[in-house]
């Protein structure tokens, strides 16, 4: 009697494990199911101590480059069926986060930067480590794009507590997906939150 509900407990198990595999989105199951690597962060911890004060409306609206981040919205302006689009490749993390896996994704011409972080941020926005928006500024100079990424001020986790694999599934993905795609013409990217270098 006592094998048998062993032996139902051990296929409970082993389902659910070979589930969570099959999960397509690796970005959030490496956040739900945790890192294989190592758990210690590399991002100093550049955020004050107490969480962003909430942004006012005219706060929000102050900066045109401002961009607001929500699950349903990853892209800033979504190309129209009648409008010509840009495709773009969006690197993200395999199942192990290990290596970046190129997808294809359609982005409006006007905005194909924004467009691209759009796609890679998107799993971002909700979470205990939820991104609320970002900022991108370019210097036509020398080619290097600053992608400033605004932490949700109501989320529990901060950038010091993200493990190795989710460093790498955030900004290994947005840095490759900005470099490898010759059409954005990038020829560098930099990481800030609210104006802090974000260093790995």
């Amino acid at each position: 009697m006592r094998a048998n509900s062993i032996k139902s407990y051990l296929v409970l198990f082993l389902t659910g494990a070979i589930a969570s595999l099959a999960l397509t989105d690796s970005a959030q199951a490496q956040r739900r199911f945790g890192s294989p690597r190592s758990n210690q962060p590399l991002i100093t911890d550049t955020e004050p101590s107490s969480p962003e004060p909430p942004r006012t409306p005219s706060e929000a609206n102050g900066n045109p480059n401002d961009i607001e981040l929500t699950p349903d919205n990853p892209n800033p302006q979504e190309p129209s069926l009648d409008q010509q689009s840009l495709t773009v490749t969006v690197y993200r993390p395999d199942l192990f986060c290990e290596n970046l896996i190129p997808r294809t994704e359609q982005v409006s011409p006007e905005q194909p930067t924004e467009g691209a972080i759009g796609h890679v941020l998107k799993d971002w926005a909700q979470g205990e480590f939820r991104l609320a928006g970002y900022r991108v500024q370019r210097d036509d100079l020398t080619g290097v794009v600053n992608v400033d990424l605004r932490i949700a001020p109501d989320a529990p986790r901060r950038w010091s507590s993200l493990s190795t694999c989710e460093q790498f599934s955030l900004l290994g993905s947005l840095r490759s997906t900005l470099l490898e795609n010759p059409e954005l013409d990038i020829a560098g990217v930099e990481f800030t939150s609210q104006g802090r270098p974000l260093v790995f």
